[in-house]
Parts: structure tokens; sequence; C-alpha cells
């Protein structure tokens, strides 16, 4: 059992408690003090029970039939000033319908590169022909970007902008943040990315750098 006090003010404090290292639960004592009586302090406590979520557990899941999930992400290498991107195509049996890694010099900053990524991953699921998409990115300022149906007047609005239109093209486009855990393949591709000289993909066929990923994720029907 973990325990921590937190103190809040004069009069109150929390403790929070780890009941299990086994269990992801925690037990908050909320603690109120009240007035002194015969050299004692009153006080009220209440006890309230959560769970912690471990975003680095969760996995990639398997869209329903007939759909695709497209994964997007970004790398950036800031001392050699020059950036990647990863997209990965799966079909509700967790087979690789399309992958690809380039490398890119325009990107400033992560969320610029991520909002690059996910142009990019639009373009490659339209030139592939798939009609009925969820867009996945483990970036959440993106993600609202694309479904933020306003204009965007940030340094990224016209990357995302862009985005939105090509999302026009499909007949219908899920955008979905995940945690990064769930978007792992698209990362290990994105870092790829980083090496190549030339754009690279792959049309049904697994590329050698994620291949052992994939093997150890079981599809799991969204």
């Amino acid at each position: 059992m973990i325990h921590a006090t937190v103190p809040l003010l004069a009069d109150c404090k929390i403790n929070l408690i780890q009941v299990s290292h086994s269990t992801p639960v925690w037990r908050f004592d909320i603690i109120i003090y009240g007035k002194q009586e015969q050299g004692k302090a009153q006080s009220l406590v209440f006890h309230i029970s959560f769970s912690r979520l471990n975003l680095n557990s969760a996995v990639w899941s398997s869209p329903s039939p007939g759909f695709v999930k497209v994964n997007f992400d970004g790398a950036l290498q800031l001392l050699d000033h020059i950036e990647g991107v990863g997209i990965v195509i799966r079909n509700h049996e967790a087979k690789v319908l399309g992958a690809k890694s380039l490398r890119v010099h325009v990107a400033s900053d992560s969320f610029v590169i991520k909002a690059i990524a996910a142009m990019f991953a639009l373009e490659f699921a339209v030139d592939l022909g798939f009609t009925d998409i969820i867009l996945e990115g483990d970036a959440l300022s993106i993600v609202k970007g694309i479904n933020d149906v306003g204009e965007d007047l940030s340094p990224i609005g016209v990357i995302l902008q862009e985005a939105k239109q090509r999302k026009t093209s499909f007949r219908q486009c899920q955008v979905v943040h995940v945690a990064r855990s769930a978007n792992n393949v698209a990362h290990m591709l994105a870092k790829f990315g980083l090496t190549c000289d030339v754009e690279r993909i792959w049309i049904e066929e697994s590329p050698e750098c994620i291949q052992s990923v994939i093997q150890t994720r079981l599809p799991i029907s969204s």
C-alpha cells in the first residue's frame, strides 16, 4: 500500500492511498478538521475510491468490417533539422493494406510535423481508393483541429484546413484521438522516415521495421 498526504489548507488535508500494488485502484481520504474539544481536533473523513487510467496500456484496436484505420504520426530530430512522417492503414483483420515513411524538411516543431502527417495520411488513403476510414493520431490538438468546423487561426491552421478539405473526399471519415501506445506502429514508421532518403511505400505488406510490433498486437474489435 502506498500512502501520501497532500496538505491543502490549515484545516484540511488529503491522504492519497494506493489500495494494492496489483490493482490500479486508489482511495482519497479527505479529512476536514473542526474545532478542538478537550485537546483533540474533531474531524470529518470522506473516503473516495477511483481507478487510475494507464494510457500506456492502451493497444490498437481493429475497425469494424468495411472500415480501415489510418494511423499517422510525426517524428522530429532537432539536431539535424529533419522530420519524419509515418502512416499505416489496416483493416478489420489487422492486415496492413498500406504503409508509408518519408522525410521532410518543413516542420519547426512536433505539432507542425504531426499536422503534416495527418494531411499526408488522408492523401495516402485517397490515393489507395479507400472510402470509409477512421483517422487516428496521438496528438489531441491535431485531432480537435481537424474536427473543428470553425476557422483555425493558429500557426498550423493552414495545414489543418487542407486536412479538413481532404477529409471531404471520403464517404465516411472519423478522426479519433488515441494514446501513444495505441499508435506505436505509426510512430515507428515516422522514426524510420527520419532515415529515408526517398519516400518509402508498402502496399499490402508490412515494413520490416514494424513486423515485430504488429505480431505482438492481437486485433481487438473497436
